[in-house]
């Protein structure tokens, strides 16, 4: 079962379905990474948002820097703590999911790590803004997002 609020790693098989370059590779060196924050779609009960977390906080802090200095905003990644550590939620490389291919939620000593409800909300605001200015033709997303949704339906 999926709660909100905590990151989950993905099956396997997700990534055997969907071939796409922007994808972050599922594992490495034997481990589960990255691992991904969950939101409900609202419009398919069926579909989840999986935005990667991401602890290379500097990097993305430079690139969120100059989209605030541009834009006065960056909607495409929010800057966090989750498990006391900065991180990059990764909205821009955020895609659609199904349940079935959930595999485990992400834990630190057996303990499953929530993320600060305000974070969670402004993911949610943030996720919602990227899908309705990508609705209106923008580029935001990095992955094709409307594939994935399509193989996740048939």
């Amino acid at each position: 079962m999926l709660e909100i609020g905590y990151s989950y790693h993905l099956k396997d098989t997700f990534f055997e379905l969907v071939t796409d370059n922007y994808l972050m590779s599922n594992k490495e060196n034997g481990g589960y990474r990255p691992h991904y924050y969950a939101i409900k779609d609202t419009e398919n009960n069926d579909l989840y948002w999986m935005i990667p977390i991401s602890s290379q906080y500097q990097k993305y802090k430079v690139i969120y820097d100059k989209k605030v200095d541009k834009y006065k905003k960056c909607d495409s990644i929010s800057l966090g703590k989750f498990g006391g550590k900065n991180c990059a939620f990764l909205i821009q490389n955020a895609f659609p999911i199904t349940i079935d291919y959930i595999d485990h939620v992400h834990t630190v000593e057996s303990k499953p790590l929530e993320i600060h409800a305000e974070l969670q909300k402004e993911l949610s605001k943030k996720l919602k803004t990227a899908l309705t200015l990508h609705k209106k033709g923008h580029r935001i997303f990095f992955v094709n997002i409307d594939m994935i949704k399509q193989k996740l339906i048939n």
